[in-house]
């Protein structure tokens, strides 16, 4: 129903002068010709068919930016080197050294001294179930004592 008014509003008009069917020449000839042959001429037109467009650009995805600055991870001391309290020895990403004598460790496991001394370390079987563990040691310097020369 919405076909034939919308074809019968578009050959008669408004009822006022149309642009296209000004002269009633004009719309006699459209009047008798044939339906099929009507439509043919019109099937193009935006009345008949819809057209979609896009309304933004096509936005890609970006294959890059994910590349990050390194974290400066891993030894910062050797062993037999001398430390002073405060001195970062490892730092690192969970234990995968352990904090020994002397060795405090942050809260994102970085080892560091507690005293002053000579860096230490050591490879130790915890239990049998585990693999070797890796500690790190802080020696401290002997203690010497200091002799008092009297003179007499």
């Amino acid at each position: 129903f919405f076909f034939f008014f919308c074809f019968h509003f578009f050959l008669v008009g408004s009822g006022r002068n149309c642009n296209m069917f000004s002269a009633a020449k004009g719309l006699q000839q459209v009047v008798r010709a044939p339906l099929a042959a009507v439509a043919a001429t019109f099937a193009g037109s935006p009345a008949w068919s819809q057209v979609r467009t896009a309304t933004k650009k096509a936005g890609g995805s970006s294959k890059n930016g994910r590349k990050t600055a390194g974290k400066r991870l891993g030894l910062k001391r050797g062993a037999g080197e001398f430390v002073v309290a405060g001195n970062i020895l490892v730092k690192q990403r969970g234990q995968v050294f352990k904090a020994g004598e002397n060795v405090g460790m942050g809260r994102d496991h970085t080892l560091f001294a507690l005293v002053p001394g000579t860096l230490r370390f050591e490879k130790r079987l915890v239990n049998d179930h585990y693999p070797m563990k890796k500690y790190l040691h802080v020696d401290p310097p002997p203690k010497t004592e200091d002799k008092l020369v009297v003179e007499q």
